[in-house]
């Protein structure tokens, strides 16, 4: 967590130092997406892929980003071993991110290709039973924006996410508690606001 404090600290400190040359801007969006666990962890193993919807609010920098993102998705259970005597679950999770971009643009569309880190906290819950975890998220993606208008951009994307979550569970089941990882395909309407720069 120490590190995590330290690089956000250094990338937001280039940010700020960034908008000598640009007006930073933010996004707002709402999204939709599908939620793939692989690996050997507990959430690959508890449950099947599953879809959902969110919120992401963005502050843009030159090549930089911060931001906060929340999902709420769905999934059948497919292990009741490791979740509960359950058919379906939901997991809830809120992110707070900081990260690197590249933009490619042509025309009224652009590409973004980017790296991220930050802090994770995941609700999962069935009908009668829930539980949290916290951990730190590592990400990289890439999506492709149509803008339709000066304010209005839609999106298409998909993310790679590494979890590492802090429990009590020490041993052999230590890994598999631990960690998660996720391929999320997703579309995204968002709202811009702030001055527009050039890409």
């Amino acid at each position: 967590m120490k590190n995590l404090i330290i690089l956000c600290n250094l990338l937001l400190g280039i940010a700020c130092y960034s908008q000598n040359d640009s007006i930073a801007k933010w996004e707002v969006g709402f999204e939709g997406a599908h939620n793939f666990s692989v690996g050997n962890n507990f959430m690959q193993k508890s449950f099947a892929s599953g879809s959902g919807v969110g919120f992401v609010m963005q502050h843009n920098f030159r090549r930089f980003f911060v931001g906060y993102q929340f999902h709420k998705t769905r999934h059948n259970v497919i292990d009741k071993s490791t979740f509960g005597n359950f058919d379906s679950g939901v997991n809830e999770a809120q992110n707070y991110f900081v990260g690197f971009r590249n933009k490619l643009r042509y025309k009224n569309m652009y590409t973004e290709h980017y790296i991220g880190a930050g802090t994770k906290t995941l609700y999962s819950y069935s009908a009668i039973s829930k539980y949290k975890l916290d951990g730190t998220n590592f990400l990289v993606g890439s999506r492709l924006n149509y803008v339709v208008s000066r304010v209005f951009t839609a999106s298409a994307g998909v993310n790679v996410d590494y979890v590492k979550y802090k429990t009590i569970i020490d041993g052999p089941l230590k890994d598999f508690y631990s960690q998660a990882f996720a391929v999320t395909p997703y579309i995204t309407a968002k709202v811009c606001f702030g001055k527009k720069r050039r890409m």
